[in-house]
């Protein structure tokens, strides 16, 4: 049984929650991105776009996390610039294989301490803004997307990246 969030509204469905997969009929076909992103060599080739940028770079500019079954999201790349976070994410959703261009700062949680006045606390919280989605066609991405993607990353998202709209899967683009 999938886990769900309350209703925003009493005229709202209840949204499926993130972090749990929907029904088993969809685990089936999770299981046929992941087996798409394997014969497609797409992890290995993220791997080593992602060494070969630290390599020039002389140092490690990009930093990726890996997951496993059965989280939904396959990789996260990021790249830290000026108290900001930048993140590419190889994540699976019910349309396909998604990037998930995201970044984020960490703020200082402030609050009222008695006769002191504000003062800010050992804890961070997060601040998110997803830049955007973009669902890919796994066939047709090359290593030249790859590294146009990770470029893109370490510009801060400043600009376009060409070869996110030529990935874009064929049933979205028009």
């Amino acid at each position: 049984m999938a886990m769900t969030r309350k209703p925003l509204s009493t005229n709202e469905e209840a949204l499926p929650d993130p972090h749990f997969f929907p029904a088993d009929s969809s685990r089936s076909q999770f299981d046929e991105f992941r087996s798409q992103i394997a014969r497609y060599q797409l992890d290995e080739r993220l791997s080593a776009a992602i060494a070969r940028v630290n390599g020039v770079g002389g140092q490690q500019l990009l930093s990726q996390e890996i997951f496993t079954q059965p989280q939904r999201t396959q990789r996260v790349c990021s790249f830290e610039k000026d108290g900001v976070a930048y993140e590419m994410a190889l994540v699976l959703r019910l349309a396909g294989p998604t990037l998930v261009f995201s970044s984020w700062k960490r703020t200082a949680e402030r609050r009222w301490a008695g006769f002191g006045g504000l003062r800010p606390l050992l804890g961070r919280q997060r601040r998110a803004k997803i830049n955007h989605e973009v669902p890919i066609h796994l066939a047709g991405v090359t290593d030249d997307d790859i590294e146009d993607w990770l470029i893109y990353l370490l510009s801060g998202f400043r600009g376009s990246c060409r070869s996110v709209q030529k990935s874009v899967h064929p049933r979205n683009s028009a």
